[in-house]
């Protein structure tokens, strides 16, 4: 999990009152993110997929508000897919590849 040094966490609020927040300096062992280069479309673009499990957050709420217990988790997941594209300054579709570092 990457966060950026603007957003260093996420916070989760519902209607219902809950509130998950999971931060990057709790998430170093998250893994399952994948990234493709998708090269059949022009302009190219990247899908990412999630796939994560050992997301650590810390819960609030409790178990009537939330379906768990307040406190410390650190057997979270999430999954999903999408797939980012690139625009220049004159919001125009360019390519965009996933480069190994």
């Amino acid at each position: 999990m990457n966060c950026s040094k603007e957003f260093p966490s996420i916070t989760i609020t519902t209607g219902t009152g809950c509130v998950v927040h999971v931060d990057e300096a709790n998430n170093t062992a998250v893994n399952g993110v994948t990234y493709e280069n998708n090269t059949a479309t022009k302009p190219t673009d990247v899908t990412i997929t999630l796939n994560g499990t050992n997301v650590h957050s810390e819960v609030t709420g409790g178990l009537l508000t939330c379906g768990t217990s307040a406190g410390t988790k650190t057997n979270g997941t999430f999954v999903g897919k999408v797939t980012v594209k690139a625009t220049n300054a004159a919001k125009e579709q360019i390519d965009l590849t996933v480069m190994n570092p």
